[in-house]
C-alpha cells in the first residue's frame, strides 16, 4: 500500500511539473470494494471499499475476522488522491 501511494504522489508531482493537462489512470473494479453479485458497475456506483469482507476459503468455511481488504481500499484511495490532485 506504502509502495503504491509514494508512486502515486511521484505521478501527480511529475505531471505538475510538467504542467501535464490529463492523466489517464485506469484502475480495476477493486476500487468498488466487493459489491453484490450482479452489480453493474458504473462511475456512479458507490464505494464499498472500505467495508469489513469476510475472508472464506474453498472449502465454504468463513472467517469470524472480518475486516477491509488492503488492495481495495489501496485502489479507491488511489483515486481519490489523483481527483484531489486535479
Amino acid at each position: 500500500k506504502r509502495v503504491n501511494h509514494q508512486a502515486m504522489s511521484n505521478v501527480i508531482y511529475a505531471a505538475k511539473t510538467h504542467k501535464t493537462r490529463r492523466i489517464v489512470y485506469c484502475s480495476s473494479w477493486s476500487s468498488y470494494g466487493r459489491q453484490p453479485d450482479n452489480t453493474e458497475l458504473t462511475e456512479a456506483t458507490k464505494s464499498v471499499a472500505h467495508d469489513r469482507v469476510e475472508a472464506s476459503c474453498c472449502c465454504g468455511f468463513v472467517g469470524v475476522n472480518a475486516s477491509p481488504v488492503p488492495y481495495f481500499e489501496s485502489k479507491l484511495e488511489l483515486e481519490e488522491r489523483l481527483r484531489e490532485a486535479t
